[in-house]
């Protein structure tokens, strides 16, 4: 069965896709805001930032081993995790 015609407003839903897309960033941000310094700054380097930073650039951007970097990005993935939406993305194997 074809879907019904929506025959809503399209600055409406702009604006509605707009707070929406504000909320997450909110959400984001806060949980971001939550983290250490240090896990703050690796998933800067790693997701935030134009040009992707490799565990060695972190490394030698925050002073620590690549290997520690690797170890330390897990579990700044899973503190962020953990704070976003009070876990909402939190999956259970």
């Amino acid at each position: 069965m074809p879907k019904g015609i929506k025959h809503g407003n399209k600055a409406e839903d702009a604006l509605i896709q707009m707070m929406d897309v504000e909320a997450e960033r909110d959400a984001i941000l806060t949980a971001l805001m939550s983290l250490s310094i240090i896990s703050r700054q690796i998933l800067h380097y790693s997701f935030c930032v134009q040009d992707h930073y490799s565990n060695y650039k972190i490394a030698r951007e925050v002073g620590y081993s690549e290997r520690s970097i690797q170890r330390m990005k897990s579990e700044a993935l899973i503190e962020f995790a953990e704070a976003y939406r009070n876990g909402k993305i939190i999956a259970y194997k």
